[in-house]
């Protein structure tokens, strides 16, 4: 025990599960833990007091949030009737593009917290634009970067408050490289509210070529 909560030994994980949820938070020892004889319990155990120190206060959910920005709407119906016959021999559309859904984003947490979104394209996509929606639909954030991504790229935006990043990966030589100046001096990084969130996305070109996947993890003030 002296040897994992070592204070030398950096960062450490500490879980807490309730019921059917799990929460994590970040520490790291104050001291190596400290044994006493006051209150021997057995031959097998012994009292241990531990200080743990937590810089970052939240608790987390252990499993990150996992959303699409996805411009796509379904536009299966069922009964289908076979064969086909008529009109819909030329095909059917599976999926429609809609250039101004919202996506409904949920912050059940105790505080606003921050995101990683991962953009890819399957084509070239000018300047994409990450829009917020306000619920009462008089005032939005955006996020704008001022770029072409290109089939293949894949750039990661943080938003999370103490670590504000844009970044792209270099898949030649394996690491996230800094685009921060790609951002558009009017974005701001966007924070989801606790409760519900409205967001969508718009590009100069080809919007229906880019995907975007959301992540960001729930924030509690204690469990």
């Amino acid at each position: 025990m002296s040897k994992m909560l070592n204070p030398k030994s950096g960062t450490l994980e500490l879980r807490y599960k309730e019921d059917e949820r799990s929460y994590r938070i970040d520490v790291q020892s104050a001291h190596v833990p400290t044994f006493t004889t006051d209150g021997y319990l057995s031959k097998k155990a012994q009292r241990v007091t531990l200080d743990l120190i937590a810089s970052d206060p939240f608790w987390y959910a252990v499993e990150d949030e996992i959303h699409y920005l996805s411009n796509w709407e379904p536009n299966l119906e069922w009964e289908l009737e076979f064969p086909m016959t008529g009109a819909s021999e030329l095909g059917i559309e599976l999926e429609r593009f809609n250039g101004d859904q919202l996506v409904t984003l949920l912050n059940d947490g105790d505080e606003a917290t921050g995101m990683e979104l991962y953009l890819t394209a399957s084509g070239d996509v000018k300047n994409p634009e990450i829009i917020r929606v306000m619920a009462d639909g008089t005032m939005t954030q955006k996020m704008k970067l001022l770029t072409t991504i290109q089939a293949g790229d894949l750039i990661r935006i943080t938003t999370s408050v103490g670590n504000k990043r844009i970044e792209k990966w270099n898949d030649a030589q394996q690491f996230w490289g800094n685009i921060f100046n790609t951002l558009s001096l009017d974005s701001q990084f966007i924070q989801l509210d606790v409760g519900e969130n409205y967001l969508r996305y718009q590009t100069e070109s080809h919007a229906d070529q880019l995907e975007i996947k959301v992540h960001y993890r729930l924030r509690y003030v204690g469990v």
